[in-house]
């Protein structure tokens, strides 16, 4: 079930760290592992977007990360 817009960042939140923790388990399907792939990729994604706005803005939001 999709999260609800109001609980989507909390919610994303508590199953990222999830699988932060669960990083280096080996013990995943080969669809597991796929998907673990493409969530590093999107959190790279992530922090370079991150890294873009902080440089090309004084926007408080950014500040903070």
């Amino acid at each position: 079930m999709p999260n609800m817009s109001y609980v989507r960042f909390e919610n994303t939140y508590y199953d990222l760290k999830d699988c932060f923790d669960h990083l280096e388990d080996t013990d995943l399907s080969s669809n597991e592992q796929s998907y673990r792939k493409k969530l590093i990729d999107l959190c790279d994604q992530i922090r370079e977007y991150i890294e873009e706005e902080k440089e090309e803005n004084d926007d408080e939001e950014f500040k903070e990360y």
